[in-house]
């Protein structure tokens, strides 16, 4: 039998990296543009390689969040699967 997986995480108060790109007021730099980028890869490297692996299937500018600090992490896994 499927069995439900919850994902809990903190809050993130800057908003969805798709957010930030697209407001004008916002001077991001590249520098900054590739951080967003990495710590996707990260994030995403993470669930593949976790115990159960997590196939996310969505993956796109709008489900990566960023905190105060800057950094991202990937959410909405209303698409994904797990791979036991």
């Amino acid at each position: 039998p499927q069995h439900p997986c919850i994902i809990v995480t903190e809050r993130m108060t800057k908003g969805s990296v798709e957010k930030m790109l697209r407001d004008p007021k916002l001077e991001i730099s590249n520098l900054q543009k590739m951080r967003f980028a990495r710590d996707a890869a990260l994030g995403m490297n993470w669930l593949h390689k976790s115990n159960p692996v997590f196939i996310h299937r969505d993956l796109k500018t709008a489900n990566l969040l960023v905190d105060d600090n800057m950094n991202v992490k990937v959410c909405d896994f209303g698409l994904s699967q797990w791979i036991p």
